[in-house]
């Protein structure tokens, strides 16, 4: 352990329903058991819905987390003598087919045989809340006012313990919903596994941050009817030693991007996973609705970043809040790599607004609900081999029990909102 002042471990993970959780362990307990034997859970433990504690899986059987002993323990700003370790689960002592970080370690691995390194940034948009669940404030874009007072504590506060867990920040800003604003993180050039434990301690350093000024932070999609949403775009670039940039120097750019626009329907119950997710992907809103790609066209579900009209990466306005992130950027990792192997090619791009062509030469719209593309999750192939049909079958399973849960009639629309904001 190399901080004298972490007494307690936190042994931390994220379920199916990006419901991030823990147990905790004494720092003795930590290094003379749990990085030797694992500690052990009951094997529904990935599976419960986001809105009760009934779980999907079956609760005969135990699994085993096992921290991730080759980073050190990082020290909790907000929690005094408390460290923080991601773990993977094992089953019988190999890898448990339902853990999401081995997913996301899987599909780095292949990206690196074929001799390709990723980097990834994503961009973290959420609302500041009062008491009453009504925003901080009443700025638009980037307006200077949004940082007055005790908001200002708040971000600055956000910030500081994002740089002690050593998380790389790009830029900070309000954005345009009242109460809402931005930090952009990254970009992250190693380990994929490390870059989405960075997202999840992004995550909750922005809730517990506001906690302590009395603030709810939520990255719920869309918590207000009328004004815009929140999501969580991911930036990708590709290299291979001795290219520099694959999306210019090499067609291998256009067939990974191919891959992920091509499956990006089938993608949603894991990039756009809640009921709620779906109020956001919609026309004429920067939330990329239509399955198209543009050179620097924020309606575009893949918006190409160029610099001097050079194409340097790729941003996906699809993913948000209440997605999985290892769940999330493996699924991307894999629709690229299958891109690569099919070399999918890019249809023309679309440079003006989808929604402004007519109907017979819009592009395809993505689904608009999360019934839709539940049905054309169950239908892919891809989803099914990508993943594996074990973990597939349990993700459908989850996404329909909370769709169920959503349009039920046995509690109130507003209780059930309650709920959603509750957890996200």
């Amino acid at each position: 352990m190399e901080s004298p002042k972490i007494n307690h471990m936190q042994l931390t993970w994220t379920d199916l329903a990006n419901i991030t959780r823990c147990i905790m362990v004494t720092k003795k307990q930590y290094v003379s058991r749990s990085i030797r034997e694992g500690n052990s859970l009951a094997q529904c433990i990935l599976s419960f819905p986001f809105f009760g504690n009934v779980p999907f899986e079956s609760p005969v059987g135990t699994v085993q987390l096992h921290p991730d002993s080759s980073r050190p323990p990082l020290a909790i700003p907000w929690l005094d003598e408390v460290g923080i370790c991601f773990g993977n689960f094992y089953k019988d002592e190999s890898p448990w087919v339902y853990c999401p970080r081995d997913f996301l370690m899987r599909q780095q691995q292949i990206l690196e045989k074929r001799g390709i390194q990723i980097e990834v940034g994503f961009e973290l948009e959420f609302y500041l809340l009062k008491s009453d669940d009504t925003p901080v404030d009443s700025t638009v874009l980037a307006e200077t006012k949004s940082f007055q007072g005790k908001i200002w504590s708040v971000i600055s506060g956000i910030i500081k313990a994002m740089e002690m867990f050593g998380i790389p920040i790009w830029q900070y800003h309000a954005e345009s919903g009242p109460g809402q604003f931005e930090i952009s993180i990254g970009p992250f050039t190693d380990s994929m596994v490390e870059a989405a434990d960075g997202l999840v301690l992004a995550r909750q350093t922005i809730y517990n941050i506001a906690a302590q000024y009395d603030m709810k932070a939520t990255f719920l999609p869309k918590p207000f009817i009328g004004v815009v949403g929140s999501a969580c775009h991911t930036h990708i670039s590709l290299k291979r030693n001795p290219i520099p940039n694959l999306f210019e120097g090499s067609v291998e750019g256009e067939y990974f991007t191919a891959g992920i626009l091509r499956h990006l329907p089938s993608m949603l119950v894991v990039l756009a996973p809640t009921p709620n997710s779906y109020d956001r992907i919609q026309p004429r809103t920067w939330s990329g609705a239509f399955q198209c790609v543009g050179s620097e066209n924020k309606e575009a579900a893949i918006r190409l970043v160029k610099n001097r009209k050079v194409w340097k990466r790729i941003e996906i306005k699809t993913p948000d809040g209440t997605s999985n992130p290892y769940l999330m950027l493996g699924c991307l990792i894999g629709a690229g790599i299958d891109g690569m192997t099919q070399g999918y090619s890019l249809p023309p791009e679309i440079n003006v607004d989808p929604a402004s062509l007519q109907k017979g030469s819009q592009p395809p719209r993505l689904p608009a609900t999360l019934a839709e593309a539940i049905d054309i999750s169950r239908k892919s192939n891809f989803m099914s081999e990508l993943l594996g049909k074990n973990l597939m079958d349990l993700i459908l399973t989850i996404r329909q029990a909370e769709l169920d849960y959503w349009t039920s009639t046995d509690e109130s629309a507003e209780n059930k909102f309650q709920t959603l904001l509750t957890r996200y």
